[in-house]
């Protein structure tokens, strides 16, 4: 898209066509710091049987989905606490130790501070998925759910240890392209009205996968999916049926959830539009854009290109008398040289408020300027 733009322009302005190249460049690079999906999960000790863990041998086929999607999977946790959380996107729980049987004094029940935490995780955009599945064991394994998802009205855990069949209901993009699903025994529960269900099992009676979101009138901040039988997902079943399509849908669906331009605000998101363009009122970082509308505007006066920018990020030339140019600078802002590319930083005063969330990387971006700085010079000699 930059190469075209910069071929459509005349020659005779070489200054525009490397400020047009130079804002395609970014965009480029602003886009390439979008972030994988990190799905988080509690560590062996918290679990029924150890290799149950995400991490664990039986999910090896569905994290391999998981990382194919360019996502990743942290290390386990033996507690559930702020900072472990405000590491991960996605937290999943896979199948919950309820301290009996051998897994006894080792419990998937969260504590009044873990409880804490999930609530305050989730009011700030995260993404649950709870697999409310049994150990097999007669203990209070639906107090352990509880303790998830309680607050949220997901309650009256059952479980039904049979094979079974189970099948989508609603068209949504966890059920895109999804036939039947195979099961190796569920959990039946009930449901707020601010969920939807997705997928039934015995004949229909019972839901099977339930989604709570802001689209389905959830208002407590992230989204939360319930899908009753783990057992779809580990190398035994995931092989069944439409299990992988499930699989690779939820994954696609919990990256989503993650990503700015999707219509829903999440997470640190100020705001979400459904786009990734500036000057609307939502910046393509789902920051609120708080100092005027962002876009193409010119400044006046200085040979540089500086001068009072009317504008945001702006093309950048400057005519040899200084009489008038177009500099590269944010609404109110007085930044209009071509060598002062927009920084990341949203904590000055510079108009710019650029997020690159965790790891940006803004060290990518000295080879762009040191291009550009040459550019700049080869357009400044002699005619």
């Amino acid at each position: 898209m930059s190469r075209f733009l910069a071929r459509s322009l005349p020659s005779s302005s070489h200054g525009r066509r490397v400020a047009v190249v130079a804002a395609g460049l970014l965009v480029a690079f602003g886009s390439s710091l979008a972030q994988a999906t990190v799905w988080g999960s509690f560590e062996p000790s918290r679990m029924a049987y150890a290799t149950g863990a995400l991490q664990g041998a039986v999910h090896s086929t569905f994290r391999g989905l998981i990382e194919d999607h360019g996502d990743e999977v942290a290390t386990g946790t033996d507690l559930l606490t702020p900072e472990y959380l405000a590491g991960v996107d996605v937290f999943y729980t896979a199948m919950l130790s309820d301290g009996t049987g051998p897994t006894a004094g080792a419990l998937g029940t969260l504590s009044l501070d873990e409880r804490a935490a999930l609530q305050e995780w989730i009011a700030a955009g995260g993404t649950l998925i709870v697999t409310p599945d049994s150990n097999g064991f007669d203990g209070p394994f639906p107090i352990v759910y509880d303790s998830w998802l309680a607050d949220y009205g997901v309650t009256d855990f059952v479980f039904v240890f049979s094979f079974a069949v189970a099948d989508p209901v609603v068209v949504h993009p966890i059920t895109d392209g999804v036939g039947s699903i195979s099961l190796d025994g569920y959990v039946t529960y009930t449901y707020p009205s601010e969920g939807e269900i997705l997928a039934t099992v015995d004949g229909g009676l019972e839901p099977l996968i339930v989604v709570l979101e802001p689209q389905t009138g959830f208002t407590a901040g992230g989204r939360i999916l319930v899908v009753s039988d783990h057992n779809a997902f580990t190398n035994n079943y995931i092989g069944d049926l439409s299990n992988t399509p499930l699989a690779e849908n939820i994954i696609a669906w919990a990256a989503a959830g993650a990503e700015c331009g999707d219509g829903v605000a999440e997470g640190a998101e100020e705001c979400d539009d459904g786009n990734l363009e500036d000057g609307d009122g939502c910046s393509s970082t789902c920051m609120v854009e708080e100092q005027g509308t962002t876009g193409l505007g010119t400044t006046d006066g200085d040979p540089d290109g500086s001068g009072e920018g009317t504008g945001g990020v702006v093309t950048g030339t400057g005519s040899a008398d200084g009489s008038t140019g177009e500099g590269v600078g944010s609404t109110g802002a007085d930044e209009g040289p071509m060598d002062q590319l927009p920084d990341l930083d949203d904590g000055s005063d510079d108009g710019c408020g650029c997020h690159g969330g965790r790891g940006s990387g803004s060290g990518a971006l000295l080879p762009l300027l040191l291009v550009l700085g040459a550019s700049r010079r080869r357009g400044r000699g002699p005619r």
